[in-house]
């Protein structure tokens, strides 16, 4: 082992520090084969987003239109959208499937 850390340019640290880089960089393999992505399940789990694109369509319109009022109503609609996403639990209101 000494002739490896030799040739990695490490023999003053030890086999502690060869054995320290393995592990790491093994567990940091597992993480990212393990990883799930829990902060994303709710966005992708989303039932009817019709709403949210329809919001998002309105933005990019009033946007385009430019007209006298422009920039208070499309804030006003920025504000909507960035509530609606930071709330889950009206998130999960909003994109809820339609009863028939």
């Amino acid at each position: 082992v000494s002739g490896v850390a030799e040739a990695l340019g490490m023999k003053s640290y030890g086999i502690i520090a060869v054995y320290t880089v393995i592990l790491l960089t093994v567990s940091q393999m597992v993480r990212q084969a393990v990883y799930v992505g829990w902060s994303d399940i709710l966005y992708n789990e989303m039932e009817d987003s019709s709403k949210l694109f329809q919001l998002c369509g309105g933005i990019r319109l009033i946007h385009t239109l430019g007209y006298g009022g422009t920039k208070k109503d499309e804030a006003k609609l920025y504000q909507t959208l960035i509530k609606t996403i930071r709330n889950p639990w009206f998130l999960i209101e909003v994109t809820k499937e339609k009863q028939k």
